[in-house]
């Protein structure tokens, strides 16, 4: 898509994923872009959309001599890198990025910049993850063990995204039936929407509610429903910090450290790949991760500190 705007209008926000912590511009009364996948899970999830503009993997906005240009970033369902081009510069946004298949997304690759902003969450050379096709096959192992068991196996998973790579890994290796929380029901249908095939039940359904009490089926739910409920359960946590864990338990849980966000190696990786002159790097291991890049790649970066509202008055 080509996308022509003048300087009619002074701000744009491009929104990069629909978690929650990425999500303040739709509610701005401005243009937002993102794709449509983005919108639909925000809408999913509760929120309101105001002013937006959708935007497909390969599209470019143009904004007078400024070009913004949408790439897959691999994180979940619409999930965006933007690389900005402007006639001095290149600026490559990563937002939330995984740079290996999954079961519901495709890896992210690099764009060549000469400023790169990169997420760190992971940023530290301890979390190097498992592959993940041993991981897929860890958990099948573990669900397929407690059903042996008659226990009811239940996942703990961020409701847009991790939830659904969960519901298609048990749809593809077992014919278990998957039941899911309601809040994860509504993104499932989007992932649906969208080409990723999912077969689940709804909790709240009579069909769900019977399996759940039967115990003849996995149950996903919301990592914010921890406290629930459920007799003769047995709980699982996915999350990448799980190799922090000393044992393979989390409190009463068992973990897995299934990510949808890139490793240490994948975001080395990816910063040779894009090859950038500078790289500001945000969120989690951001100090660790910048000197790595400095001390061991040669490349100049830092840790991009959280920007505070500035009056015109403080430039002056």
């Amino acid at each position: 898509m080509d996308s022509r705007e003048g300087k009619s209008l002074t701000t744009r926000n491009f929104i990069s994923h629909a978690h929650s912590d990425h999500v303040a511009g739709f509610e701005s009364k401005t243009v937002n872009y993102s794709t449509i996948e983005t919108k639909e899970i925000y809408l999913a999830r509760g929120g309101n959309v105001l002013d937006f503009k959708a935007l497909k993997f390969g599209d470019t906005v143009y904004l007078d001599d400024i070009e913004v240009s949408a790439y897959n970033a691999g994180h979940i369902l619409g999930s965006t890198q933007y690389k900005i081009q402007t006639p001095e510069t290149s600026i490559l946004y990563s937002g939330d990025i995984n740079c290996v298949d999954t079961l519901t997304t495709k890896a992210a690759k690099a764009s060549s910049c000469d400023v790169l902003i990169l997420e760190a969450t992971y940023g530290h050379p301890f979390y190097v993850f498992p592959e993940r096709e041993d991981l897929y096959l860890d958990i099948v192992k573990w669900v397929l063990k407690q059903v042996q068991n008659k226990r009811s196996p239940v996942f703990q998973a961020y409701s847009a995204g991790k939830a659904q790579e969960i519901v298609k890994l048990l749809n593809t290796f077992t014919e278990i039936p998957v039941v899911t929380h309601p809040t994860i029901a509504k993104v499932n249908k989007v992932y649906m929407k969208y080409g990723i095939s999912l077969d689940f039940i709804n909790s709240k359904n009579e069909e769900g509610k019977e399996l759940i009490r039967k115990h003849q089926c996995v149950y996903v739910i919301p990592t914010s429903r921890s406290s629930m409920q459920i007799e003769n359960a047995c709980w699982a946590i996915v999350t990448g910090w799980a190799l922090k864990f000393k044992t393979a338990t989390y409190g009463i849980k068992t973990a897995f450290p299934l990510s949808s966000h890139a490793d240490f190696i994948q975001l080395k990786n990816y910063v040779e790949e894009a090859s950038p002159r500078k790289v500001y790097t945000v969120h989690g291991y951001k100090e660790e991760f910048a000197k790595f890049i400095h001390e061991k790649l040669g490349i100049n970066a830092k840790p991009l500190t959280p920007l505070h509202q500035r009056r015109l008055a403080d430039y002056l």
